[in-house]
């Protein structure tokens, strides 16, 4: 009978580091990107309302 690898020999959770999914990451990678956008939609707002053309 041959050596049975039942079991992972590397060490660690090597399965659920693979299928880690950062969704707090992803959450404030988010907010951020919608706080940009509300902040330059303002400005825009704010220019168009002062009457400003390119």
């Amino acid at each position: 009978m041959g050596p049975q690898h039942d079991h992972d020999v590397s060490g660690g959770d090597l399965a659920e580091q693979e299928h880690f999914k950062p969704t707090g990451t992803m959450f404030m990678l988010a907010m951020f990107v919608v706080v940009i956008v509300l902040l330059w939609a303002s400005v825009y707002v704010i220019l168009l309302s002062r009457g400003v053309t390119v």
